[in-house]
Order: structure tokens, then sequence, then C-alpha cells
């Protein structure tokens, strides 16, 4: 697949409307749509849409949910989904605010 930008340069320079890969000789003015391309493009933009805007809460990788606990056992942080999985039976949490200034106490 080419973008139609492209293509229509290569037309140009060509100075006939072929494929840039076979070589065959195409009868429309204008490129054909690629329905694979676009439709990768729209699911593209469709799942950039749907993140949240840079500086938001983290999201769970696995359930798409707000990062709101702190696993103390596993280290690590987790959405309210992933605590009560079978991974984090019987685990203790807190909320990440809390890890993260507690963190900060051990640093300092």
């Amino acid at each position: 697949s080419f973008c139609k930008a492209c293509l229509e340069q290569h037309w140009g320079q060509k100075g006939s409307q072929e494929c840039p890969v076979c070589r065959r000789r195409s009868s429309k003015d204008s490129p054909p749509l690629s329905l694979v391309l676009k439709n990768l493009c729209e699911s593209f933009l469709k799942d950039r849409s749907q993140r949240p805007p840079a500086g938001s809460a983290a999201l769970c990788s696995l359930h798409r949910e707000a990062l709101k606990l702190f696993c103390l056992e596993d280290q690590e942080s987790v959405c309210l989904v992933c605590q009560t999985s079978r991974k984090h039976k019987n685990h203790e949490f807190c909320p990440t605010e809390e890890a993260v200034l507690d963190c900060k106490e051990e640093l300092k």
C-alpha cells in the first residue's frame, strides 16, 4: 500500500498511472482506496482518542482501569479488578498515593 500523496507523485513523475510495484496501468483518475489501510488508520485514531491525556492516571494494562492501589507483597500498582484476582489473593494493599508518600519518606 502507498499513501495517496506518494502514489500521485509517482504518477506525476512517470507521466502515466501505473502501479509502482507491478507496473499495471490504472484506468482511474485518482488512486484506489486501500480499505485495509483506511480501517487501520481509523482504528489507530480511535485508540489514540480514547487514551487519557498525558499526566492523568495510569491505566492497568490488563483491564484498562485506573491504578488506584499498591500491592505491598508484589510492590506494584494494581487496579480494583486486579485486587480481586487470584494473583493478588490475600495480599495487602494501600492507596497508590499513600505508597508514593511512603517511598518518598524512605528516600529521605
